[in-house]
């Protein structure tokens, strides 16, 4: 039986490793600067990548087919003689705002130059001027997170003898005041969120750190592990936290979650498979994890340049190749975080005709099945959810349980946010009838229901 089993799931990686689309070239620029989150998709499911090019513009390019044609782009900032943005980071807020954080050179009114944190937002049709946010003249490295109540939050590490993390968040209409987030000698933070709006940080300061920030400030620095390079940090719509970062001598993906009390021993994700960098992390709303890494070997005939592996849950896929083509380097790839049901958004930078250039690929979800239905774990075929749809004020919803089980029934956005908690708890086998009141925006949602561990997802169209 467990022969079977592991064939059976060899040969779901295997199918799954070969069904994706091309690869799509949004533009020419450069993203290699960090890991950071650098795509999200709206309440219409529209695509956005921010990234910037060789003339250091900031770029934030739109696609509404699923990341087949780029036709719209925005230019975020300003550019001169020794001025520029590079490092973008995106986040998403309810309602479609988007927020921008780069670091940005410039010249200020007494004619000092440095670099510092700058932003901008984006509503319905337009973004609003570029806007500092840290007035340091130092800063390097930035990630962006977007809380349960709509506020945006920002961290980044900066040259204040020695290199510290520091942290604001948008009240209003201002940022607060810079405030340290970590020890002397930290750099590449890389911050997440999670429901209640805590959030978590980890960063390098010559090993891998956390911190964690709740109403009462930031908790004392935790060690994750004495590895090496810069971290990339997911908290997965259960709450849990996921760490990777790679390693030096040997350059390796090294990974880590937080298991309620400390953190789990450092998992070797790379596996000796060329020289291993800059890794990036995401989950979709199941919790099936999503880790992608650059090849930093200079042999193309022999190692493809962007390697990923998925957890579903049970077990990690084999090493996989994102990007087909050896003949050109490629660099830093991105998961988009929040995933969505339409597919796992990934991009990168590609060396392409003597210039890089970004690009885009679509890999399917773990355990996809018809539109409007998404299956994972075990014995699956003994629950049953229904609901109805389309749905204008009061959702109707109805599953079944074959036994007694935990239950969780949530309703997520197209942004993968959790919008609603229909039933949680443990519950007998039987048949359970819902109906529930939404009040909320016109559009389309994810029921999921999770019964131990098998789960069901099914398409929610409310209109008005």
């Amino acid at each position: 039986m467990r022969i079977i089993i592991f064939l059976f799931n060899s040969f779901f990686w295997f199918a799954l490793a070969f069904s994706q689309p091309n690869p799509v070239m949004v533009g020419q620029g450069s993203t290699a600067w960090a890991q950071e989150r650098k795509s999200v998709r709206d309440s219409h499911g529209w695509l956005y990548v921010v990234y910037n090019d060789s003339l250091y513009r900031v770029i934030c390019a739109r696609s509404t087919d699923n990341g087949q044609t780029w036709p719209k782009s925005y230019f975020l900032n300003r550019i001169g003689p020794n001025t520029g943005g590079v490092a973008p980071a995106i986040a998403i807020a309810k309602g479609d705002t988007l927020y921008v954080v780069w670091t940005q050179s410039y010249f200020d009114s007494s004619g000092r130059w440095g670099q510092d944190v700058f932003w901008s937002q984006f509503n319905d049709t337009s973004w609003s001027p570029m806007l500092n946010v840290n007035h340091q003249l130092n800063t390097y490295y930035t990630s962006l997170v977007v809380d349960p109540s709509n506020q945006p939050h920002v961290v980044w590490d900066a040259d204040a003898s020695p290199f510290t993390v520091f942290y604001s968040k948008r009240v209003g209409a201002v940022w607060t005041p810079p405030e340290i987030a970590s020890d002397g000698g930290s750099m590449y933070p890389s911050l997440g969120v999670d429901s209640l709006g805590n959030l978590h940080l980890a960063y390098y300061v010559g090993n891998i750190s956390y911190r964690e920030h709740t109403g009462s400030g930031w908790s004392p620095p935790a060690v994750i592990s004495l590895g090496q390079g810069r971290p990339c940090l997911v908290v997965d719509f259960k709450g849990h936290l996921h760490v990777v970062w790679y390693s030096v001598s040997p350059l390796e993906i090294y990974y880590s979650f937080y298991n309620d009390t400390t953190w789990s021993p450092p998992l070797n994700l790379s596996n000796n498979v060329g020289q291993s960098l800059y890794p990036t992390i995401s989950c979709d709303s199941r919790n099936n994890l999503y880790v992608a890494w650059n090849d930093n070997s200079m042999d193309t005939t022999k190692f493809p340049r962007i390697f990923y592996r998925i957890y579903d849950g049970i077990s990690w896929s084999p090493i996989s190749v994102i990007s087909t083509d050896t003949t050109w380097p490629c660099d830093v790839p991105n998961f988009g975080y929040p995933m969505t049901d339409s597919g796992v958004d990934v991009v990168w930078t590609q060396w392409y005709n003597n210039q890089w250039s970004v690009m885009y690929r679509r890999l399917p979800l773990v355990g996809s099945g018809v539109e409007g239905e998404k299956q994972t774990g075990l014995n699956v075929g003994d629950i049953k959810l229904t609901v109805q749809s389309p749905v204008r004020r009061e959702l109707c919803v109805s599953y079944f349980l074959p036994s007694q089980s935990k239950v969780s029934l949530v309703l997520y956005d197209l942004s993968g946010r959790k919008v609603m908690v229909l039933d949680e708890g443990e519950r007998p086998g039987g048949r359970y009838d819902f109906k529930c009141p939404l009040a909320l925006p016109a559009g389309v949602y994810f029921l999921r229901l999770e019964a131990g561990r098998a789960g069901l997802t099914r398409k929610v169209v409310l209109i008005r």
